[in-house]
């Protein structure tokens, strides 16, 4: 589906957007996750990032969320570790 078609489909649903949304998007330097932060951003939402080895990767999907006019954070975690997530979510895009 091309990508007008899809701003279509969503406009039908009532989606309104991500606007003053912030969600954490984990593994998000590379692949699926990159789109989807990219993808987040271009429906309004501020978007937190997080890594856990290619921090130049994540640079690079946060300089993409932020050409969206978006805030964006980009952190290096290892999300298997509970307390390190806790921290994650209180702290980004806050």
């Amino acid at each position: 589906m091309s990508a007008p078609a899809a701003e279509l489909q969503v406009r039908r649903r009532g989606f309104s957007g991500l606007e003053g949304e912030n969600p954490l998007v984990t593994g998000g330097s590379s692949g699926i996750a990159q789109a989807i932060a990219v993808r987040f951003a271009e429906l309004g939402a501020n978007v937190a990032i997080n890594y856990r080895a290619s921090p130049e990767e994540a640079a690079g999907t946060e300089a993409q969320v932020r050409a969206c006019v978006r805030r964006s954070a980009a952190t290096e975690c290892e999300t298997s570790w509970s307390r390190a997530t806790s921290h994650l979510s209180k702290t980004s895009c806050a």
